[in-house]
């Protein structure tokens, strides 16, 4: 996996979300500044997916180092084009809910090879 990339700009000092949905095929999260927009975007490909729980964050980069982190704990499977994690719901809300919300520690908690530059 690549190393993470913190970035600046509009759009990274705005509250992001970090969702979990789940259907018949397993956990999806993500990140989102529009959850209504994400739901209506799965809508199309995966109809059944359920909003089960998600989490306002204050800086876009911080819920984007969780879900890379979140990349690096959850195997994600790939079948019928869909990504997907076979993972426990409850494991998924509960890894999002323990993430670490002070950004320069949670930098220290990636190994070393993946912390930005």
């Amino acid at each position: 996996m690549k190393r993470f990339i913190i970035r600046g700009g509009n759009g990274y000092n705005c509250i992001t979300y970090i969702y979990v949905m789940q259907d018949i095929y397993g956990c999806k999260f993500g990140i989102s500044n529009s959850l209504e927009r994400r739901q209506f975007q799965y809508s199309e490909t995966r109809p059944t997916l359920v909003l089960k729980h998600f989490k306002a964050l204050e800086n876009r980069n911080i819920a984007r180092l969780i879900e890379y982190k979140m990349k690096l704990h959850f195997p994600i499977i790939k079948e019928l084009g869909l990504e997907t994690t076979s993972a426990p719901l409850e494991e998924v809300i509960e890894f999002i809910e323990t993430s670490n919300l002070c950004f320069e520690e949670a930098i220290l908690e990636l190994p070393e090879h993946l912390q930005p530059l």
